[in-house]
């Protein structure tokens, strides 16, 4: 009988620094779908707005929806964007699945420094927020 392989354990940092060689696409695309969902949450808190690809607003009161949705058209312009351009100005195979997967785990830089600066600027005093 074939011995079995044991299957190798990532440390975080390798994990971090290359996901798309350790994890498998589904995981990529469920973790991005994910920072998109926390973001949105946490930015709903402090009225900040992702209302461009790279654009970002504070202070315009809006229902819990409108935060969580505007992650979402995010991503889906941006991947339309990046697959029309690959696919038919630049004729390279793409897949609109891996591009997805790619700009949705890529928002975490992003979305995440955002979101930071949202909880900080809740844990301030509301005069300290205004320079």
């Amino acid at each position: 009988m074939a011995e079995e392989i044991p299957k190798k354990q990532y440390t975080i940092t390798e994990l971090l620094y290359n996901p798309f060689k350790r994890m498998s696409n589904n995981q990529l695309l469920f973790i991005g779908l994910v920072i998109i969902l926390i973001s949105g949450i946490i930015n709903s808190f402090s009225n900040t707005h992702f209302d461009g690809i790279i654009d970002i607003h504070t202070g315009k009161e809006s229902p819990f929806w409108v935060f969580i949705t505007e992650g979402f058209i995010n991503l889906i312009l941006i991947t339309l964007i990046f697959f029309i351009s690959g696919k038919f100005i630049l004729k390279a195979e793409c897949s609109l699945k891996d591009i997805l997967k790619s700009t949705g785990l890529c928002t975490l830089a992003f979305d995440s420094q955002q979101s930071a600066r949202s909880i900080q600027f809740l844990s301030t005093p509301f005069g300290e927020n205004i320079r």
